[in-house]
């Protein structure tokens, strides 16, 4: 069922629809479109980018200045040193705002402060901690400052941090210790970025930004899929646990298609969905024609995969047509 027009968020596409059925005058078409892309929107962007690389340089060079001169510096002035840049970064967020472009990108930088005052602490000390309690508690600090900005980078960079914790983790502890396999640890990255993907579409807004939300797809599908193949092409083996990965993959899969098609219509999850399920079937296809061990077998999985390319093509095709019409 569609949503009401009026709910929707208004794109070009849209004035010109209007513009072409009459429901708009040339003279408001552009007033509209200035309002829609005002000139300063591209200095607005400009800005942005800048200070994005501006931060990223000079957290670049902070972390080069450590290195180069390491053996120079005593203990107290390389902790007192970044204490006092964390420190700095953390007031100047608050007095700009934490909901300011300023305030977010003064706690980015303290997010990358915190790992490298860790980082040179457990060089200094030797405490003996693995890497992964490093990125572990490294996300556990600044969790509240990525809360209190909500912002999609900040939050971007704390979800690979956590997630180098998790791989490092099974690395040093569960994969040795705990016999975890590589699936399992899979299935737990793909955990995390789910919940984030749930968190991000309950706290964000139809028509916000969705470079996040297409970054967290994209991770949760592929992370799906790897552990389902490896039981199609496996089994369970000495791990029972494994039989729920087929069947998880096909919940994810229906429940993003469902979800990005009909409540908060994406054409680019939605995309993203159906060439994860065009992946999955051809790779299973593929598997039994590969195991006839013919030259003919190779022939026909080439055919196989021109023709689910062309296939997903028509039907992504008819995708975009449907969820536009859906949408005026």
């Amino acid at each position: 069922m569609s949503s009401d027009p009026l709910n929707e968020p208004i794109r070009l596409k849209t004035l010109l629809q209007w513009r072409r059925e009459g429901l708009l005058t040339e003279d408001g078409f552009r007033e509209a479109q200035k309002l829609l892309q005002p000139p300063a929107a591209w200095f607005t962007w400009l800005r942005l980018e800048l200070a994005l690389i501006g931060m990223a340089l000079v957290l670049s060079g902070i972390v080069f200045f450590f290195a180069w001169n390491w053996q120079g510096m005593g203990r107290f002035e390389k902790l007192g040193l970044i204490q006092g840049a964390l420190l700095l970064c953390v007031l100047t967020a608050l007095k700009l705002g934490l909901r300011e472009l300023g305030g977010r990108l003064m706690m980015l930088a303290a997010v990358v402060m915190t790992g490298v005052f860790l980082a040179v602490f457990g060089q200094i000390y030797q405490t003996g901690a693995d890497a992964y309690q490093l990125f572990t508690g490294w996300a556990a600090l600044t969790l509240i400052g990525v809360l209190a900005t909500g912002f999609e980078g900040l939050w971007a960079l704390w979800l690979v941090i956590l997630q180098v914790g998790i791989v490092l983790f099974w690395s040093q502890v569960a994969g040795p210790a705990w016999k975890w396999t590589e699936d399992a640890a899979l299935m737990s990255l793909a955990a995390v970025n789910l919940v984030a993907l749930f968190v991000r579409e309950w706290v964000n807004p139809p028509g916000s930004r969705a470079w996040l939300r297409t970054l967290l797809v994209a991770a949760v599908l592929v992370l799906f899929i790897i552990p389902a193949l490896t039981f199609v092409f496996s089994g369970a083996g000495e791990h029972a646990y494994r039989v729920a990965y087929l069947p998880a993959w096909m919940l994810i899969t229906a429940a993003g298609y469902l979800y990005f098609r009909f409540r908060r219509r994406d054409f680019t999850c939605v995309a993203l969905v159906c060439a994860n399920a065009a992946v999955f079937a051809v790779s299973v296809i593929g598997r039994g024609i590969v195991e006839l061990d013919d030259d003919f077998a190779f022939f026909l999985l080439s055919i196989i995969v021109v023709a689910a390319t062309a296939g997903l093509t028509v039907w992504l095709a008819h995708e975009y047509k449907s969820m536009k019409h859906l949408s005026r």
